[in-house]
């Protein structure tokens, strides 16, 4: 395949994978909020695919969304949702995915056990900008009991999911390396 085309696919995938990421959750009893998958695929997509091109996919699905194009969660377009509670949620999905980007040298290298401890952080990181940018726009006063606490349980089961993703597909590039040597 052209090299080309090819990096133009990740980047299309990247964004598609958002946007239906977006329209799925799942609720679990007992739980007050449903997990989405949003923020596991911001840090999954740039550390097992092409880092840069994953984070372009990235931001064409953030531009899309401005645009008025329903590809935030339940079908939310516009440029108003950055306006709103969400905006720095969204805003901090690019932050993380250039994260990873730039960490991923140093993670992809060594014992798989090694960026386990990546996806918690940067889900604590992606809760504290929203939380922050809820405080400074005047949303609201954030509390850990309102905006944090609640999704705790989502963010732990996300973060060895998006963990056992990045596990089983460097097996599956290593065999794969392998079979075509």
């Amino acid at each position: 395949m052209n090299p080309l085309l090819s990096r133009l696919l990740v980047v299309v995938v990247s964004g598609l994978a958002m946007t239906l990421s977006g329209q799925t959750a799942i609720t679990i009893p007992g739980l007050e909020v449903p997990i989405t998958w949003q923020s596991m695929l911001v840090i999954v997509l740039p550390l097992v695919l092409p880092k840069w091109e994953a984070c372009l996919g990235i931001a064409l699905f953030l531009i899309a969304g401005a645009l008025g194009a329903p590809v935030f969660a339940n079908g939310y377009g516009g440029f108003d949702v950055y306006l709103s509670p969400s905006g720095g949620y969204l805003i901090g999905f690019l932050l993380m995915a250039i994260a990873v980007a730039l960490l991923k040298p140093g993670l992809t290298r060594h014992h798989p056990l090694r960026p386990m401890w990546l996806f918690p952080t940067l889900h604590l990181g992606l809760s504290v900008f929203g939380m922050l940018w809820i405080q400074v726009m005047g949303y609201g006063d954030i509390s850990l009991g309102k905006h944090f606490l609640p999704y705790l349980v989502g963010i732990i089961i996300k973060s060895f999911m998006a963990w056992g993703i990045f596990v089983v597909t460097r097996i599956l590039l290593s065999e794969y390396r392998k079979s075509n040597k």
